[in-house]
């Protein structure tokens, strides 16, 4: 009876992708075109993974080679943050699509495997945390959810390790120095971390000012080591 339920449903009420509205099988959520997701270049900048044009001295950009301007020590992520993946990202963020959580979090395990990074030695995983107002607001949040199931299936033990002290209106429209203004010293770790190795997740790197301050407060309690993963990462028009 289920099943012919289903298939009466699939007849008059098809499965369309997410994004662009296409017929696709029940089982999917996305058409292959809109999985075909733009990958980073090869050659990133190894701390704030800006593309790089050649290689370089330690392999950083000209920015993070002059300045000390970010507090973690690296940015891992698979994908470049443009249609169709920041739409599905905009979906599992704002609009309650928490489903989409596991397809995601596969593809950013997938890539860390491959990338062969090391995260058995790290010492715990963490992620970015909302205010208290915004979190009951959204009723949940991404990052947390990507870390847990990242925890689950790499098996890193997950540490709520991070408060966001303010409540802050949504930075989409602001500029890197809004930004930066804006979020400064707006996290607090939660626990003395001294001489620990942190994997911090975000599900996308913008400017980088919101996982540098996450960093900055981890190691004002003493981590010594914050490596940061995202599904995608904002790349700069013309490489470093």
């Amino acid at each position: 009876m289920l099943k012919t339920l289903e298939a009466a449903l699939d007849i008059f009420f098809p499965p369309t992708c997410l994004n662009c509205g296409k017929k696709i099988s029940p089982s999917e959520f996305l058409c292959p075109a809109c999985q075909d997701f733009e990958r980073m270049p090869a050659l990133v900048c190894q701390k704030c993974a800006q593309p790089l044009k050649t290689a370089q001295g330690a392999n950083l950009c000209s920015l993070c080679r002059r300045k000390n301007i970010y507090f973690f020590d690296r940015i891992i992520a698979p994908f470049v943050y443009k249609n169709p993946l920041s739409q599905i990202l905009k979906l599992f963020k704002y609009y309650h699509y928490a489903y989409l959580g596991d397809f995601l979090k596969d593809k950013l395990a997938d890539f860390i495997l491959q990338a062969g990074f090391n995260y058995k030695e790290y010492d715990f995983i963490t992620y970015v945390p909302m205010h208290k107002t915004k979190l009951r607001e959204r009723e949940y949040n991404q990052s947390k959810i990507l870390a847990s199931k990242l925890s689950k299936d790499l098996k890193i033990e997950l540490k709520e390790s991070l408060k966001a002290k303010a409540y802050l209106k949504s930075q989409v429209t602001k500029n890197k120095r809004q930004r930066k203004e804006e979020i400064k010293d707006n996290f607090s770790a939660l626990e003395n971390l001294k001489d620990t190795r942190i994997i911090l997740v975000d599900d996308v790197v913008t400017t980088g000012s919101t996982v540098s301050e996450c960093a900055r407060a981890l190691k004002e309690k003493g981590a010594k080591e914050v490596a940061v993963w995202a599904i995608a990462r904002n790349i700069n028009e013309n490489p470093a």
